[in-house]
């Protein structure tokens, strides 16, 4: 039985295709050819800005992105696969109480920043009237974020991948975790995030696909409907979020302009990045790397206090030099840079593209590196906008991860299990 589910997750589709090597060829270079080939006219009408033209540090992107799957692929061979057969796949056993634990936290953090947000608005019919015609608003003072609170709720994106891997479900894991699920609806709604739901969603999928019996064309016709899901998805929330003050409700207007914004949010990303290489490069060095250290809740100024530096503001550089600060994110390899300068971002991004393919050959290993990967696949997902694996929003689930790992029972063989069952 345990071979064959891991010689399902060695020959099923979707699971190889998560690999991060493949994810740099099949995702990442597509998307940044894209935006080569954009034209220039067309970026500035679409995005209201000037778009990069700098060869030395277009082919400079490129070669990061070289050495991230480069290092994908060397992480993900590290492990011999001679006789992978013979090698066992593990369930590792994580206390029940720890993981309900973990996704009471989030819903008591998700309780007290929606109440306080309904008391903003003196009551729930206000915050939904008033998130229907101005939902900038709700997003950025009624439902502002409670330091501590909210990021709490990030608890529940570990939390979810480790019930399912990790415990015996029962009916009480689902409820908990189907609230979660729902909480993070509304959220992606009101407060106009997306992510939120992704994030939930992402592991789950991935976990519970990657051990069944599926077909080349089945697995590509799934991709083809997720990426179309996540579109779809983008346009309907940025209906609410950001087209409400445009003014139309023309199904063909929303769809046309939700695409291109949709694609935007990538190609302004790298175009941003490529900006900030070019004169922003180690100019807060560590910062971004580690920066849940820095915005750790009740402590301020720390990382001017360490470095005699200070953080960059994304948004105040982009409006300054004639760039779209509503588009203001950067790529991953682009922090890097900020972090570690030109050189040092090679071996930054070399390091991550290593480390993403370890955790990829340690997911078909045993159970808990499932639930870890299923987390850091959202991250490779997101790599191509932002720089979600050091992100705020994920340091509570790696906190859990770490609680995971040190609380978690001998890790027992399932062909050992399956005995003691007989």
């Amino acid at each position: 039985m345990i071979q064959l589910k891991r010689w399902l997750q060695k020959n099923n589709p979707l699971y190889i295709l998560s690999s991060p090597h493949l994810f740099t060829i099949m995702s990442y270079f597509p998307i940044f050819v894209i935006y080569v080939l954009m034209p220039h006219d067309f970026f500035y009408i679409s995005y209201n800005a000037f778009k990069m033209s700098n060869p030395w540090l277009i082919t400079y992107y490129a070669f990061l992105l070289i050495l991230f799957g480069l290092g994908g692929f060397i992480g993900s061979h590290l492990i011999s696969n001679t006789n992978c057969m013979s090698i066992k796949y593990t369930r590792v056993v994580v206390p029940r109480w720890y993981v309900r634990s973990g996704l009471v936290a989030a819903l008591l953090a998700y309780a007290v920043w929606f109440f306080l947000g309904v008391l903003r608005a003196n009551g729930v019919r206000n915050l939904i009237s008033m998130w229907l015609v101005h939902p900038f608003y709700v997003k950025s003072v009624l439902l502002e974020t409670v330091p501590g609170i909210t990021t709490l709720t990030q608890v529940a994106v570990a939390a979810i991948p480790v019930m399912i891997c990790c415990v015996r479900v029962n009916r009480c894991d689902y409820v908990l975790s189907g609230l979660v699920f729902l909480l993070a609806i509304i959220r992606a709604f009101l407060f106009g995030e997306r992510l939120a739901l992704l994030e939930v969603l992402v592991p789950i999928l991935y976990i519970k696909l990657i051990t069944r019996k599926i077909s080349w064309r089945s697995a590509l016709a799934g991709v083809l409907f997720f990426i179309i899901f996540v579109a779809g998805f983008f346009i309907l929330t940025e209906a609410r979020r950001s087209f409400v003050y445009v003014g139309s409700d023309s199904v063909k207007y929303l769809i046309k302009t939700g695409t291109v914004r949709f694609l935007g949010y990538y190609m302004t990303s790298i175009n941003n990045g490529i900006f900030f290489m070019q004169h922003y490069a180690f100019t807060a060095p560590l910062y971004n790397t580690f920066v849940s250290l820095w915005r750790f809740p009740g402590l301020y100024n720390l990382y001017n206090l360490f470095t005699g530096l200070n953080a960059i503001d994304v948004g105040n550089v982009l409006y300054k030099f004639g760039l779209n600060p509503e588009f203001n994110t950067l790529t991953s390899v682009c922090y890097w840079v900020i972090d570690f300068g030109l050189r040092g971002a090679l071996i930054v991004s070399f390091f991550f593209g290593f480390l993403s393919g370890l955790f990829y050959k340690l997911a078909s290993q045993n159970s808990l590196s499932t639930a870890l990967y299923s987390v850091w696949l959202v991250g490779l997902l997101e790599f191509m906008r932002i720089c979600y694996l050091t992100s705020t929003r994920l340091f509570p689930a790696y906190i859990f991860f770490i609680g995971a790992l040190i609380l978690s029972r001998k890790s027992l063989n399932l062909n050992e299990l399956e005995v003691k069952k007989q």
